[in-house]
């Protein structure tokens, strides 16, 4: 599930509402509108994928500091579509696909911080 690119549109010349990017894995592109913004606390998207052409949820990715580092805690409200209805059964696909996916996600990130050396610099891939 390797990442290919990442591409970024940030209107305000900077990460925040309204900001949209796309990130193309291996098996997946992701779309995401940033409509929420608190640096260092919480952000949250509306997210689309490539699997589920026309179907969008809400998410949230709230940060929560702790004496190891930082704790991630993510939600994901209903899969819908452009008419507002949900989409029950692939929701659960989309999430039995995350489930599968973010713990390749984050090992592969954790690595390149490693390799880094946790200087905190922008890591490329």
């Amino acid at each position: 599930m390797g990442m290919r690119a990442v591409t970024v549109d940030n209107p305000q010349g900077r990460v925040g509402n309204g900001s949209n990017y796309v990130c193309v894995h291996d098996a997946v592109e992701f779309r995401y509108r940033v409509t929420d913004w608190e640096p260092f606390s919480y952000f949250s998207t509306l997210i689309g994928d490539s699997l589920r052409p026309g179907l969008k949820c809400r998410e949230t990715y709230q940060l929560t500091a702790t004496d190891e580092g930082t704790e991630l805690r993510y939600s994901m409200g209903p899969l819908r579509d452009d008419n507002d209805i949900r989409h029950e059964k692939e929701e659960k696909e989309l999430v039995e696909f995350l489930d599968s996916f973010w713990p390749v996600g984050f090992d592969a990130m954790e690595k390149l911080i490693e390799d880094k050396g946790g200087s905190g610099e922008a890591i490329e891939s």
